[in-house]
């Protein structure tokens, strides 16, 4: 495609309330778009907009879903499957006692107005049976017929890398 052909239609820069200040220098933003509904995810926060991106709402990636192992770290993601009308939520918890967490959330249509989620929790141990790992750097991606779910395992003595995991869900 030539770069004329590039259009941007509208940069919509988000607030300090928006983020609720959360954000940082590693921001590592992800968005997702259910029609007028927009999810937006960074570090440490996530916004949404109910009305195409007009006004925005923080979303406490620390307490909108239940805590798990010490509570919420910082990597998530969001995504949003056109497809089967679903937006998926991916978050990783704090390591605490040789492992953490890393959670899936979902929600069919355009439901962001609520936080009714439907949500799995994932470990080293309940994906592999791994023990004394921890998971960083959570992405996924979407097939046709597939949600793919990645991270990284790390020895929770000295952070060493251990392996990739990739889950098909």
């Amino acid at each position: 495609m030539p770069p004329e052909d590039l259009v941007l239609f509208r940069n919509i820069p988000l607030t300090d309330a928006d983020t609720a200040g959360q954000t940082g220098v590693v921001d590592e933003p992800s968005i997702s778009n259910n029609g007028q509904q927009i999810l937006v995810t960074g570090n440490w926060y996530a916004s949404r907009s109910l009305d195409n991106g007009a006004t925005w709402d923080y979303m406490s990636p620390y307490n909108t879903l239940p805590s798990a192992s010490g509570g919420f770290c910082c990597d998530q993601l969001t995504l949003y499957d056109a497809s089967r009308d679903l937006t998926f939520w991916f978050l990783q918890y704090v390591k605490e006692n040789d492992s953490n967490t890393v959670r899936l959330a979902v929600k069919r249509g355009p439901t962001l107005g609520n936080n009714v989620w439907h949500w799995w929790d994932f470990t080293p141990e309940s994906v592999g049976g791994w023990t004394d790992e921890w998971l960083d750097y959570p992405d996924m991606a979407l097939s046709n017929d597939f949600l793919f779910v990645t991270s990284n395992s790390f020895s929770t003595s000295g952070d060493n890398f251990v392996r990739s995991v990739a889950l098909k869900i």
